[in-house]
C-alpha cells in the first residue's frame, strides 16, 4: 500500500470518543470558553463539547476532581457549569492551608 491509502484509512479526528476529543483540544487551551470556541470547527465537536461525560473526563484530568467529588456538586449543574465553577475556585483552593512544618 501507498503511503496515500494508509492516510486514507486512518480514521478520522472526529471519530474518537468525545472525552479523548476533548482531552486533545486542551492542548491549546484549558479555558472552559477557549475550548468552547472548537463549537465552529464541525458538528462532531460541537456534539463532543456538549458532553457531559467529556466535562467530568476534563475536570478528573485537569482539577483532579474524582467521581465522587464530581457528584458532590448540584446535579443541576451540567458538567460544563462545573468545570467552569472549577477553573474559577480550584486555584484558590490551597491559599489558606497550612502545611504540618517538619520537623518542628
Amino acid at each position: 500500500k501507498t503511503s496515500f491509502q494508509l492516510v486514507c484509512q486512518m480514521p478520522s479526528l472526529t471519530e474518537v470518543p468525545a472525552p479523548v476529543l476533548v482531552s486533545i483540544l486542551t492542548y491549546v487551551a484549558y479555558d472552559s470558553r477557549k475550548i468552547e470556541s472548537y463549537k465552529v470547527l464541525c458538528k462532531n465537536i460541537a456534539g463532543a463539547l456538549e458532553s457531559d461525560t467529556a466535562w467530568l473526563h476534563l475536570s478528573m484530568a485537569y482539577w483532579y476532581l474524582s467521581p465522587e467529588q464530581f457528584n458532590h456538586w448540584p446535579s443541576s449543574l451540567s458538567g460544563k457549569a462545573k468545570y467552569r465553577a472549577l477553573e474559577k475556585w480550584v486555584p484558590l483552593q490551597g491559599m489558606y492551608t497550612l502545611v504540618t512544618p517538619y520537623p518542628w
